[in-house]
């Protein structure tokens, strides 16, 4: 792998045309991997000029959390 490669997995590039969800751990819900979850994800389009655009949908707890960091 290059340098210029990242790795798959959590903290690959997200331009090329996936939809990924980022969920609370150990929330009072459990999440949908889907835009309509309870929580209401916030939702952004990731653009690619070399392909596919991406999603990135951030799922908000529904415990509080935020509120206290």
């Amino acid at each position: 792998m290059s340098e210029r490669e990242a790795p798959a997995g959590p903290g690959r590039d997200l331009a090329d045309g996936e939809t990924i969800h980022v969920m609370p751990v150990n929330d009072d819900v459990m999440h949908e991997n889907t835009r309509d979850c309870v929580c209401v994800p916030d939702v952004e389009h990731v653009p690619n000029s070399h392909g596919p655009d991406g999603w990135l949908y951030t799922h908000h707890s529904l415990d509080g959390r935020e509120q206290h960091e």
